[in-house]
């Protein structure tokens, strides 16, 4: 599903280029989970954002699904992505102005995707009543807390079935209980839908639920 070789990415500074990955290799196979590990500032968030179409790397390729994502025009890439990935963000990225359920429809809807309206509304709903909270769907997200933000984001990635989930920090906000619901969650996408899981954490019982972890140091990661 995912195939990293020799990845660099380097950050121009006024005190010159700075080098946050070296030559990185990943494989990471459809259906398997993988959580990644490491101190603040280590490249674990740049690197979720290469795998994400969403930057581009210095140097190396990143094949996704068959796709070379270098070759990608920034087009390409938005059409990409919201085909075959789910991106959990650490900032959520919800829209204000919308519903909780309107925020959660909003790729499907930018994505041009031909399916009845009301399938696609049952099957928002469903996903936030399996994140809890479907009593609050015509709310705003400056209605909720920082941690059911998170969770109406977490229904956001998953409501285009993506092939591929991106999490960054999917638990950090969240209280012990909670965290569990979402990576039981998570881990049931992964199963039922055989999605490969791709997981930021600094959250060791969430690392220790994944197939692989790998720990970011030196710009490398290390088994």
């Amino acid at each position: 599903m995912i195939e990293v070789s020799r990845v660099s990415k380097v950050y121009a500074s006024p005190a010159g280029p700075v080098s946050v990955l070296q030559d990185l290799d990943l494989t990471v196979a459809p259906s398997e989970t993988v959580a990644i590990v490491g101190p603040s500032g280590s490249g674990k968030t740049t690197l979720l954002n290469l795998l994400g179409a969403i930057d581009r790397p210095t140097a190396g390729t990143i094949t996704m699904d068959g796709v070379d994502l270098g070759g990608l025009d920034a087009d390409a890439a938005a059409r990409f992505r919201n085909r075959t990935i789910g991106f959990i963000f650490q900032l959520h990225h919800l829209l204000p102005q919308c519903t909780i359920l309107e925020n959660v429809l909003v790729p499907r809807l930018a994505g041009g995707w031909d399916e009845d309206n009301t399938a696609v509304r049952a099957r928002a709903t469903s996903l936030l009543e399996q994140v809890g909270l479907a009593h609050r769907l015509t709310h705003r997200p400056w209605q909720l807390s920082g941690g059911e933000q998170l969770r109406v984001a977490i229904a956001r990635a998953l409501i285009n079935r993506p092939k591929v989930i991106l999490a960054d920090e999917p638990t950090g906000s969240l209280d012990p209980a909670t965290g569990e619901r979402i990576a039981d969650l998570l881990l049931r996408t992964n199963e039922g839908a055989h999605v490969a899981l791709i997981v930021v954490t600094h959250n060791p019982g969430l690392a220790r639920r994944m197939q692989r972890t790998y720990r970011l140091e030196g710009g490398r990661l290390v088994s």
